[in-house]
């Protein structure tokens, strides 16, 4: 389900990230993405943190595209999970899952026991 809530970050030649925010039934209220550079792509966790507030969102889902293919978390994603995480815990919102996603697979911070 996740997956296709992020479809549109999978195929660009560059990193891209989206942030889902939910409400506290997980149903969807708002969507942002936001373009990277090649290899990097990076939500400021106060924009997401910002966003969240403004929707009223009880939990989020973040994504972004590894156009390498490898949908290895880097130690740079888990440091950005885990600060995310904590700021979003801050103003009592869940972060439910980080996602990385290439053509051919997902990787859940979730499944992995990250979050």
């Amino acid at each position: 389900m996740a997956r296709r809530l992020f479809v549109g970050l999978i195929h660009p030649e560059r990193e891209m990230a989206g942030v889902a925010y939910l409400d506290g039934s997980g149903r969807l209220l708002g969507l942002r993405h936001v373009a990277g550079g090649r290899d990097w792509s990076a939500v400021p966790p106060r924009t997401v943190v910002t966003d969240a507030l403004a929707f009223d969102a009880r939990a989020a889902v973040v994504a972004h595209n590894h156009p390498s293919g490898c949908a290895c978390p880097s130690e740079a994603d888990r440091a950005f999970t885990r600060v995310l995480a904590q700021a979003l815990a801050a103003v009592e919102v869940r972060l439910h899952d980080a996602l990385i996603l290439t053509v051919e697979e997902t990787t859940s911070f979730r499944a992995l026991g990250l979050l």
